[in-house]
């Protein structure tokens, strides 16, 4: 079993980390209450420079809503499939 990140080109290594770090940040935020950037970042690790533009891209998406200042709450429902 040999490694095969060195196979996979620069665009592909920043792809596969937003969608890990999508999937990481999407888990925290909840559907049912707000929560925080703040909060966030103490439950992802995620630095801040990075995690700010992963929130306005899953935002634009509408994947997330920013209620400010309560935070960003869920928009995903969990009973419909995403595509």
């Amino acid at each position: 079993i040999g490694n095969h990140s060195q196979s996979v080109d620069r665009k592909g290594c920043s792809m596969l980390s937003f969608n890990v770090d999508r999937s990481v940040i999407m888990n925290e935020i909840p559907h049912d209450r707000c929560i925080t950037v703040s909060d966030i970042l103490k439950a992802t690790r995620i630095p801040l420079q990075q995690l700010q533009p992963l929130l306005l891209t899953l935002e634009m998406e509408g994947a997330i809503e920013n209620h400010p200042p309560r935070g960003y709450i869920n928009m995903t429902r969990s009973d419909i499939l995403v595509h």
